[in-house]
């Protein structure tokens, strides 16, 4: 629920913003609902059984929520460069299908062949509200691609799962271009931020999450003026949209 209410705290109707590891499409779902009519979404997701579902569910939404933006599913993965790659599922994906792991050289003889991009590519000109990165462990090489984009500031804020802690490659990357990067909290009645050196503010069960940003000072901001949970009062997780996203799977 933090990542949740942190993009109802970050996204604004007209906003165009990226879903990079769309998964089976809730944060896509949430990302449309917020940019509104005006917005753009664009959702990345290489695995073709999830992008299918991905497709499923945005569907859904488009039927239940016709205030919310259409989004445009891109049935690849953002990396380095544009091309191939092999997308490897592992002996977990059946319990966990956001296990999937992209690599560059085939290892796994039951990998996938997909296709990939950067991201300064699909970004272009654009100027971009929130991207939103969880691509297991290949937040580097997505990040290495977007060199264009976080030079000139168009990515105004980056939401990205870490496992490393603040000393990793993504953190250094997002700081070397000039963004704040603080780890994403929470309590019973609020969204709280560290900075990258502080204690872990996750809890044990959930993976942790941070946010880099042109804009930290709004970001506080905002949390600190209102407590309690946007996301929660809008009653959006109770429409037919993400009642029937969570029957296709999400």
């Amino acid at each position: 629920m933090p990542i949740t209410e942190l993009l109802f705290r970050l996204i604004r109707e007209g906003d165009s913003v990226i879903d990079a590891g769309a998964n089976m499409g809730y944060m896509t779902c949430v990302m449309a609902y917020l940019a509104g009519t005006t917005g753009r979404v664009d959702a990345f997701e290489p695995h073709p059984a999830l992008a299918q579902r991905l497709r499923k569910n945005v569907g859904l939404l488009r039927q239940c929520r016709p205030d919310a933006t259409s989004v445009n599913i891109h049935e690849e993965g953002l990396s380095t460069c544009d091309g191939q790659a092999f997308l490897e599922s592992g002996p977990d994906f059946a319990k966990n299908q956001g296990t999937s792991q992209l690599t560059l050289q085939q290892s796994d003889s039951n990998g996938v062949q997909v296709t990939v991009r950067t991201l300064d590519q699909a970004i272009g000109s654009r100027e971009i509200a929130v991207l939103k990165l969880d691509v297991e462990g290949h937040e580097t090489a997505v990040l290495l691609g977007a060199e264009n984009a976080l030079r000139r500031k168009a990515i105004r804020h980056v939401i990205f799962e870490n496992h490393d802690g603040p000393n990793s490659r993504p953190v250094s990357i997002l700081s070397d271009y000039g963004y704040d990067v603080v780890e994403i909290g929470w309590t019973i009645s609020r969204l709280i931020f560290g900075g990258a050196g502080s204690a872990r503010l996750s809890k044990r069960f959930e993976a942790p999450n941070y946010l880099a940003t042109i804009d930290l000072k709004s970001v506080r901001a905002t949390a600190d003026q209102e407590s309690g949970w946007r996301c929660l009062r809008s009653g959006v997780h109770r429409t037919g949209s993400l009642r029937n996203g969570l029957v296709a799977g999400i």
